[in-house]
């Protein structure tokens, strides 16, 4: 079908449900983009209480050592 046969209320209907769709898909890519965010800070906070822990783990068995 090409473009010029089309009759304009339906081409402009058309491009109505694009932009619909693009809104949604960049509405989606949003949402995911922020989803990500907030793994990548759960990671961090899970490094650093990890880090913590190994930290603990190794002064203990350093002390239990030297005793």
């Amino acid at each position: 079908m090409r473009l010029e046969n089309i009759q304009p209320f339906f081409l402009r209907m058309m491009i109505i449900r694009y932009l619909r769709e693009k809104n949604i898909l960049v509405n989606e890519r949003e949402r995911l983009v922020q989803k990500q965010k907030e793994i990548e800070e759960t990671i961090k906070r899970l490094d650093f209480k990890i880090e913590s822990y190994e930290d603990i783990i190794h002064n203990h068995e350093k002390n239990s050592l030297i005793s």
